[in-house]
């Protein structure tokens, strides 16, 4: 219950922030990562809201890019709903090994790749990194 309650919060504080990721996830990539135990990033876009297109946006960029790999910044512009997204690249890992990567504190977000208790399936799991969430947080209020 505690888990579920977790789950619910973090995802409830992302979704004030209005974030989108776009990316392609390979099975075979997935079921390579939970048989040999590496780790691989697979590149994604990214878009996340801002008050305006037309303010100086360093600052807000050099942070958001601290928490992703390979981040960079494609363009800013306005969307359906009239508001002002900056469009990025990034790169988000996948992995095996949840303990290294919320150990190494590198990345925001992952994928973590592994085999079903019985050997059958392999189980995908969007993981988010807490620490580097907490972060984020103080930083956004």
């Amino acid at each position: 219950m505690k888990k579920l309650i977790t789950c619910f919060l973090i995802l409830f504080g992302l979704s004030g922030c209005k974030m989108d990721f776009v990316g392609d996830l390979y099975i075979s990539d997935l079921i390579s990562v939970a048989r040999s135990g590496e780790e691989i990033y697979s590149p994604m876009e990214m878009s996340f809201q801002v008050s305006s297109c037309n303010e100086d946006l360093t600052s807000i960029n050099n942070k958001i890019g601290s928490y992703f790999k390979d981040y960079k910044v494609i363009g800013c512009g306005t969307k359906d709903d009239f508001m002002s997204y900056i469009s990025a690249k990034i790169s988000v890992p996948i992995t095996n090994d949840l303990k290294n990567f919320n150990s190494q504190n590198k990345d925001l977000i992952g994928f973590w790749s592994k085999f079903s208790e019985d050997g059958k399936f392999t189980d995908v799991y969007l993981i988010v990194n807490r620490k580097k969430l907490d972060n984020l947080n103080d930083y956004v209020e």
